[in-house]
């Protein structure tokens, strides 16, 4: 590549990939790249020889119009969005594993924690038998003391 010819490549690169960072920007230019080369690839078997450096800007000029320019730009958005469902769609499997998993772990954590049934069998008979018995001991000992629950009732009432 010639000197002359680098200030237009660079121009090109600036339209399509202002920012450093900008892998649209970079896509669409590495499909200008392919464009070119496609058209060089052409212009050799058509007349048998390889493009001049004339030829070569006047090819870059025409792939910087603004509607070239779009479609380098829209060629570049469609690959990263398969790209990205690509991915997402090879990761939905891992993804879904993995949730299934941690629903489990968190189930199996909260089955841990509540005991067996077993325990919690035992644990809730020995708590009625501990409040029959309260209450047992509690009608016993107002019957022997002789309080008439419906008086206490009424007198507090009648305050």
């Amino acid at each position: 590549m010639s000197e002359t010819m680098q200030p237009d490549l660079d121009q090109i690169f600036e339209i399509l990939a202002p920012v450093d960072d900008d892998i649209e920007g970079l896509l669409a230019y590495a499909y200008f790249k392919r464009h070119k080369r496609a058209w060089s690839h052409n212009f050799l078997r058509a007349r048998g020889r390889h493009p001049s450096e004339v030829e070569e800007i006047a090819f870059s000029e025409s792939a910087c119009v603004s509607d070239q320019i779009s479609r380098y730009r829209q060629q570049a958005q469609n690959a990263l969005v398969a790209y990205g469902a690509m991915c997402v769609g090879d990761a939905r499997e891992d993804i879904a594993r993995e949730a299934i998993t941690a629903r489990m772990e968190r189930s199996a954590e909260v089955v841990e924690q509540s005991g067996s049934l077993d325990s919690q069998v035992k644990s809730s008979v020995i708590s009625t038998l501990l409040t029959t018995a309260i209450l047992v001991l509690l009608a016993a000992g107002v019957r022997l003391l002789g309080i008439d629950l419906l008086d206490v009732v009424d007198a507090v009432n009648a305050k």
